[in-house]
């Protein structure tokens, strides 16, 4: 699972800001080492300095991921080793998350085909079909940023933080208007209206709240391959990933998406600069 996030843009990002800032390398342990988790939880759980390196877990919903290890960090002070173990765990953990939760549906996925059973009672439909989101690589253009992603899921509990997130968003896009969702609603019938809008930032308040229509309107534009010039839509939601799989007002292929690229709000840093920083780290491609 790791495999998937060495050489991903966001962490080729956070290596160079790791190098440049602090002078370290940075290096993803698939393995985890029960006696070093042992001792971080004695630490905090959060980080620990063991042996001179500095090993963060890297962990979300009660599953263990991984371990990122910062090698030679005894010169690192212990507020910068905590700020070294949030911009990680900020970064890579809804990575590795979103990869561990593809693979389980890869794998119930595999199951269903093999209980034949299982399919008729779900008439025949195959809820877990591997997502079309994804990031896809187009030709490089050196004159401005380009996003990674055409559309986020901004999750948390607090819609005054989902709205600040959006914000900052906006802004290191460059797009050039931010407009709630509910206030275009009436003009967007499909796809070509949304793709007509142009390099717009569009926000919508709660994805439970839209039309069915509406609903599979942006569930079909998530899956558009083409990243250049279009709207980013950005969904704010309270929803756990639980309460995501077990809705009955969002449909399948839009649970995935939002699954995909979905945004922690809340382990975000709050302060204006970092938050743009981090936000940077994660959504514009690096050329």
């Amino acid at each position: 699972m790791l495999e998937t996030v060495r050489g991903d843009t966001s962490m080729l990002r956070l290596e160079a800001l790791l190098q440049g800032r602090y002078g370290k390398g940075l290096v993803l342990r698939q393995i985890v080492d029960a006696e070093k988790i042992r001792q971080i939880d004695c630490w905090g759980g959060e980080f620990a300095l063991i042996e001179g390196d500095l090993h963060i877990p890297l962990r979300m919903n009660d599953n263990v991921l991984g371990t990122a290890v910062i090698p030679k960090a005894t010169d690192l002070s212990i507020r910068s080793q905590g700020d070294i173990a949030e911009l990680v765990k900020l970064v890579l953990e809804p990575q590795l998350y979103n990869k561990h939760l593809e693979t389980k549906f890869v794998n119930l996925e595999q199951m269903l085909k093999n209980e034949t059973h299982l399919a008729e009672v779900l008439n025949g439909q195959n809820f877990f079909n591997e997502s079309s989101f994804e990031i896809i690589e187009t030709e490089e253009n050196h004159d401005r940023q380009e996003l990674l992603t055409s559309f986020v899921h901004l999750s948390s509990r607090n819609s005054e933080l989902q709205l600040k997130a959006a914000n900052v968003i906006h802004e290191i896009t460059g797009n050039w208007a931010f407009l709630p969702f509910a206030d275009v609603a009436d003009q967007i019938h499909e796809i070509n209206d949304l793709m007509d809008m142009g390099s717009v930032t569009l926000f919508i308040k709660d994805i439970e709240a839209l039309t069915r229509p509406q609903q599979i309107l942006v569930e079909e534009y998530i899956k558009l391959k083409e990243l250049k010039e279009r709207p980013l839509i950005l969904v704010g939601s309270s929803l756990s990933t639980e309460s995501i799989l077990a809705s009955q007002k969002i449909p399948e292929g839009l649970k995935q998406g939002l699954l995909a690229c979905n945004l922690d709000v809340e382990r975000l840093p709050m302060t204006h600069q970092r938050l743009k920083e981090v936000l940077e780290l994660m959504l514009i491609r690096s050329f």
